[in-house]
């Protein structure tokens, strides 16, 4: 059950990856982008070999939420290196508000003994509703994309 709450809690870091990675493209670097991306998973790798034989599956676990912070790291890093403060626009900042706010919700529905996949679920939820508050009137929410 442990390496399965500290995955959840690399959904939250996962959250703002995506939203830096999503930045990377859209800024056209690629190139950027994939040596970040081979240098997290060579690091995920060298951790599983000094982490999974004494740990296992909390190791494993550990592992690639490290990783996964290690390349949300470097991506801010890269973004803020080449193009200045101009990422950390309000969608950027909204992103990362809702998902500290999700990370907050998690670690409190882990105390309550909920099921992983009920704790996942309300993870996302409150990301997608806080994340839609946030926005506005000029909000990412999905359902905006139908209207």
């Amino acid at each position: 059950v442990l390496p399965f709450r500290i995955l959840i809690l690399g959904s939250a870091a996962a959250f703002l990856t995506s939203a830096f990675i999503g930045c990377l493209l859209a800024f056209n670097m690629q190139k950027s982008m994939l040596k970040i991306t081979l240098l997290g998973a060579t690091f995920n790798v060298l951790l599983n070999v000094f982490l999974i034989p004494k740990f296992g599956a909390r190791g494993a676990a550990f592992s690639a939420l490290t990783a996964t912070l290690v390349i949300s790291i470097l991506s801010y890093w890269i973004l803020k290196r080449e193009t200045g403060p101009i990422f950390l626009k309000k969608h950027f900042l909204n992103s990362l508000m809702a998902a500290l706010i999700m990370a907050s919700a998690v670690l409190i529905l882990l105390r309550t003994g909920l099921g992983t996949i009920y704790i996942i679920g309300a993870g996302i939820i409150v990301y997608f509703i806080l994340f839609s508050v946030l926005e506005g009137k000029d909000g990412l929410f999905p359902i905006k994309i139908f209207k």
